[in-house]
């Protein structure tokens, strides 16, 4: 027995050693690396605004770090863990502009946000590592980075000093990012990162901006549209039981299993517990995306339970002393070069009863308990750790804060000073080493880690609540906090800026589209989850909620400040002095803008000249600078309404020596749309709108002349709505300009400036004017030459900034509908391009096709569509398509009714007895001639050109194309496949490409194919089922149709037509699942009697008819089908009392008759 052990075992060693080994994956080196370098004499970027950086500069990779992902074992229980791949870590030094900034607000890798929020530089953490999918797949992102601002008193990073030695320079005035060995994934290919950067309010000497009070314009922020948020339900309890963090939400409590959502996709798991649970165990989210809870009860002793956020899995248990009733826990952790520590107070039925425990987790290790000590009696009700202490906020509502030193976890019982209400909240800022107190009387206090100094302090900014969660989630992002607050029933979220205590942004939560904001949050917590710039509110009485709130302001800079900057800055700028500069003229310009919400967000590169990137800029606002010839010094003008047409000079003919030039745009000249190209920052891609003068474009014989303008600085949709007005005004029709040469007594006009111009011969009665330019002369002449244009910048700033003002409220633009696009029929062809084009196609390529397009109007203020037509990620714009008429169906239809009621119509006018219009059926569409039109009804004939009749549905949509379809004029062949997508142009929107849908035509010789027979009978019946049990052979009957003679569309019951030369009739026959039993070809005639055997002895089948001609079958083909035999019991389903027979028309249910008393029963349909 002994031996035949020792013989096994032997020989499943061998089995091992002769078994091939599975080959470790191999870390790839620094080189194999693919990153973008500084590009030699590439220009670090000047920004105005807040503006996203998607190309930064990377000047310096290096000290790659490498961890392996290891599997399971190769030989079951022994030998080593095979290696899977490796996470690699990298240092990085990324230049992004000119410093000094005053933000960042969003970090995207590979297009995933990685962070977000409002970031004033300095030390900060990611800890996305499942962005790209975990490390199962492509890893995600995790570690530390520095935020340099660009100041001018920044110091060389430590960093970069360590690993590319003491010469490494300070790079001030330079805005970058240090990566200080960043987990980047488990590919050696890196990801873009892209960033969100706000500079306003600094110069580049570090100086505060200009007039600081106008200098940024606040973008509008929506909180109406996007994420709603996520409904958590009702559940027991406040935030004691709930946390957030990272990616996930935890919800526990003795009452029922954790719960686990996922923010990204707002789904969640259930964790089935283990073991007795007593009194609200509540749970905690680690650093490392942990699910934490405690289990176990008295007397048996407790432990803590670790679990994988996504699946549930169980990754490990630690138990911690005592054995008092489980009452719960209150843990929070935190890392500590590269090392990651939690406190976990297991608290009892009484403070006496409760433990301080200690553990830490090392990196890819487990979690263990290095200490545990007794509390001293004190009652406690949140905690926050910091990197030296644990402050816990006590339950008996008093000024103390319970401080823990770890890693002795010995208590103190700390009255910081300067306190003036009880301790609502108690939160340690990893950021600035400090501690953050909320009062219950709204006061916010800032102390030293120790809580022996008050660093800064604010009266009643907020209110709150006192639970497990808040002091420990109090963080909403770099540099902040967030805060609920709650007066009157009135809820708001605010940020606050721990640096100065400043609320740095505002959400009135009645006014958002956030789910459950009506839901009564008064007195209930709030925890902020930094990762998501959101905010969870545990609401035990009501349901929890969780919305997201980022608070970065995406704000954007006055021109005039822009402007200003440019000329007067010494590093990058024209270097004026500021006694150059107009101050008051500035200062009026920049509160224009403001009032206005005129606000730009762009970058300038040295590639430009700053001079034509100030005119972009003025473009942009409509507004002149020039150099006073009085003072000398640079004078901005914004072109507004701005007069009093009563009190302006008037030029005369008195006035004018020489009127060289007087144009007026005739109506033929006039461009009446303009569509408006800019950067949609919500979209994080370039935008476009559209506004069109109606008006002009119904007189203009050409219809819609557009033209397109850019303006980049402009960044969000509203703006762009209104230059786009400013400008169609501008091109359009009667608009006066031209040139005059005037007397001395005009030296006063500057660029800008309004003025009236009155001649009778020019037929000018006194039409305001603007200054464009002037020529002094040359000394010799004393005549002043002076380019004018007629004043329609008077729109007003009310009008500019209340887009609303309009009668007519803005349609979102909406995409086509419904469309046709397909290969177009050989009939639609010959009407197209003509019968001589059409032949010369067919005979170079007998598969040839054109396109065919046609859409119905979406909306009311829709004009027309742009159509794209291409594939995948290329399209090319192949012109403009107008609305056919359109219809829905009012009521079902059988595949022979004539007479349909129709609802919905839209152009129906324009449509002519004798076209053509589609039937987008379910299966295939069909052609119908239009015979007749009523209120609200159609008389149709069925069945045209190579399509077939078919039962349609209510509602089915109705497209009267004929005359209304459009195509590229590319001609394909067979099996060339093209996308199309139309873009729906309003008089204030262009549809977004990504909005628009894209429709796919795959070609087929349409045009080349024979019609398919019409009218087609079996035993005189044109739909079926048709019973033949007793029918033997089966009469099918036909009309041919011919498309060469076919001009005039006929019925699909109008008589025989003589076929094409070669052209015959098939009749297939096939059981019910399409599969072919036999084939009759090469028919000449119109009937086929079929012999019933056939059908192979199928019980059901359909009898197919199609045409054939030199090789090619007709596009469509009609089918009936028939009933051969009495159906099998196999095909009838019993339900309860009730029977169904499966037929090729449907279900027929009928009663069940129980014959006998016992099982089997048999039955028969008899109703």
């Amino acid at each position: 027995m002994f031996w035949n052990f020792v013989i096994g075992l032997a020989s499943f060693a061998l089995n091992l050693i002769l078994t091939p080994k599975p080959q470790d994956a191999k870390p790839a080196s620094l080189s194999d690396f693919k990153a973008p370098t500084a590009d030699e004499g590439r220009e670090i970027p000047v920004a105005f605004g807040t503006n996203d950086f998607a190309d930064p500069n990377v000047v310096w990779y290096g000290s790659l770090g490498t961890d392996a992902i290891k599997g399971p074992r190769r030989y079951g229980f022994f030998g080593p863990r095979q290696t899977l791949g490796y996470k690699y870590y990298l240092g990085m030094h990324m230049g992004l502009c000119h410093g000094p900034a005053d933000e960042i607000q969003e970090i995207r890798v590979g297009d995933k946000v990685a962070w977000k929020g409002a970031f004033r530089g300095g030390r900060m953490g990611i800890n996305k590592e499942n962005l790209f999918g975990g490390q199962d797949r492509e890893g995600g992102i995790s570690g530390k980075l520095d935020v340099e601002m660009g100041a001018q008193d920044q110091g060389r990073n430590d960093y970069l000093v360590a690993k590319q030695g003491p010469d490494t320079p300070a790079y001030r005035g330079i805005v970058g990012i240090v990566l200080r060995g960043v987990y980047l994934g488990t590919s050696p290919y890196i990801k873009p990162w892209a960033f969100r950067i706000k500079r306003i309010f600094k110069r580049s000497d570090g100086s505060a901006q200009w007039y600081p009070q106008t200098a940024e314009v606040a973008a509008p922020i929506d909180t109406t549209k996007g994420n709603p948020g996520i409904d958590l339900g009702v559940h027991l309890n406040n935030g004691i039981n709930w946390d957030t963090y990272g990616d996930y939400i935890l919800w526990q409590h003795h009452t029922g299993d954790p719960i686990v959502w996922s923010i990204p996709t707002g789904k969640h798991i259930t964790i089935a517990r283990e073991g007795t649970w007593e009194f609200g165990p509540r749970g905690h989210i680690t650093g490392d995306n942990e699910i934490v809870v405690r289990q176990g009860s008295g007397g048996t002793g407790t432990s803590l339970k670790f679990y994988k956020p996504d699946t549930g899995a169980l990754l490990q248990s630690v138990d911690i002393p005592g054995t008092a009733t489980n009452h719960g826990f209150l843990m929070d952790d935190i890392e500590v070069d590269g090392t990651r520590w939690g406190v976990a107070r297991s608290v009892g039925p009484s403070a006496a009863a409760s433990r301080w425990n200690l553990l830490k987790k090392e990196p890819g290790g487990p979690w263990s308990l290095q200490w545990s000590e007794a509390d001293t009696g004190e009652s406690v009700a949140a905690i926050s750790m910091g990197r030296k202490y644990v402050y816990g906020v006590t339950a008996t509502s008093s000024m103390n804060i319970v401080r823990v030193a770890w890693p002795s976890l010995a208590l103190t019982i700390v009255a910081p000073t300067g306190l003036t209400a009880n301790v609502l909240n108690c939160h340690y800022f990893d950021d600035t080493d400090e501690v953050i107190v909320v009062c219950a009387n709204g006061d916010i206090r800032v102390y030293s880690a120790d809580l022996s100094t008050l660093k800064r302090s604010a009266i009643g900014i907020a209110n709150g609540s006192a639970w497990g969660m808040a002091s420990k989630r109090m963080k909403s992002g770099p540099g902040t906090i967030g805060l609920l607050t709650n007066v009157s029933g009135a809820v708001k979220i605010r940020q606050v800026g721990v640096s100065t205590l400043e609320i740095v942004h505002t959400i009135n939560v009645a006014d958002t589209n956030f789910v459950g904001k009506d839901v009564p949050q008064l007195g209930h917590e709030a925890g902020f989850n930094e990762e998501h710039g959101s905010v969870l509110l545990a609401n035990g009485l009501f349901r929890s909620l969780f919305w997201f709130v980022t608070g970065a302001s995406s704000g954007d800079m006055n021109p005039a400040h822009i402007i200003r900057e440019c000329l007067t800055d010494k590093t990058w700028g024209m270097g004026y002095n500021d006694a150059d500069i107009d101050d008051a003229s500035f200062r009026t310009a920049a509160d224009i803008f403001y009032a206005e919400g005129f606000g730009l967000s762009l970058k300038w590169y040295r590639e430009e000249e700053i001079r034509e990137f100030v005119s972009r800029i003025l473009a942009h606002v409509d507004a002149y600078l020039f150099v006073d010839r009085s003072t000398g010094k640079f004078r901005l003008k914004p072109i507004r309404k701005d007069y009093d047409i009563n009190t302006i000079p008037v030029i005369n003919e008195d006035v004018v020596t020489d009127w060289t030039e007087i144009e007026r745009r005739q109506t033929a000249e006039a461009v009446n749309q303009v569509i408006v190209n800019y950067y949609n920052r919500e979209k994080r891609k370039t935008g476009s709108h559209a506004v069109t003068n109606i008006a002009q474009a119904m007189q203009s014989t050409s219809g819609i002349v557009s033209t397109s303008r850019g303006y980049p600085g402009i960044n969000h949709r509203d703006l762009a709505i209104r230059v786009a007005t400013r400008d169609v005004l501008s091109l359009g029709a009667g608009i006066i300009s031209g040139r005059i040469s005037c007397k001395r007594t005009v030296e006063k006009l500057n660029p800008g400036d309004p003025f009236r111009l009155v001649s009778d011969r020019h037929k000018l009665s006194g039409e305001v004017m603007r200054v464009v330019d002037q020529d002094f002369g040359d000394g010799r002449s004393n005549k002043i030459v002076m380019k004018f244009v007629q004043d329609v910048f008077n729109l007003g700033a009310a009008v500019l900034v209340d887009s609303s003002a309009e009668d007519v409220p803005d349609t979102p633009t909406a995409p086509v509908s419904p469309r046709l696009i397909w290969e177009m029929p050989y009939r639609e062809l010959r009407q197209m391009i003509g019968d001589t084009d059409l032949a010369a196609m067919l005979s170079a390529d007998p598969k040839a096709g054109l396109l065919q397009i046609a859409g119905g109007r979406p909306s009311d203020n829709a004009l027309n569509a742009i159509v794209q037509v291409g594939g995948g990620s290329v399209y090319s714009d192949a012109g403009s398509l107008d609305f056919a008429p359109s219809a829905a169906l009012d009521a079902a239809i059988s595949a022979d009714a004539t007479d349909v009621a129709v609802s919905g119509e839209i152009g129906l006018g324009n449509v002519s007895i004798g076209s053509l219009a589609v039937i987008f059926g379910e299966a295939r569409t069909e052609v119908v001639r239009i015979d007749a039109i009523g209120s609200g009804t159609l008389t149709i004939a069925r069945g045209c050109l190579d399509t077939v009749p078919r039962s349609h549905t209510k509602g089915t949509a109705i497209l009267f194309f004929d005359d209304f379809s459009e195509s590229d004029f590319e001609k394909r062949t067979n099996g060339d496949s093209v996308s199309v997508r139309l873009l729906t142009v309003t008089s204030r929107d262009v549809l977004d490409t990504v909005d628009a849908p894209v429709d796919t035509v795959t070609f087929a010789s349409r045009a080349i194919r024979p019609y398919r027979p019409a009218n087609v009978k079996v035993n005189g019946s044109s739909s079926g089922p048709v019973d033949a049990i007793s029918l033997d052979p089966i009469p099918v009957t036909w009309a041919r149709r011919n498309r060469l003679t076919e001009s005039a569309p006929l019925d699909w019951t109008a008589a025989d037509q003589a076929p094409e030369t070669g052209q015959t009739t098939t009749v297939t026959l096939t059981d019910l699942s399409g599969t072919v039993v036999r084939t009759y070809s090469g028919i000449t005639g119109t009937s086929q009697a079929v012999a019933k055997a056939d059908f192979g002895g199928v019980e059901q089948g359909y009898i197919v008819v199609s045409a054939e001609r030199d090789g090619y079958s007709s596009l469509r083909s009609y089918r009936i089908p028939v009933i051969l035999a009495t159906p099998s019991p196999s095909d009838i389903l019993i339900d309860n009392s009730t029977v169904a027979v499966t037929t090729p028309i449907g279900t027929l249910v009928g009663k069940l008759s129980v014959v006998g008393g016992t099982a089997p029963f048999t039955f028969e349909i008899i109703g």
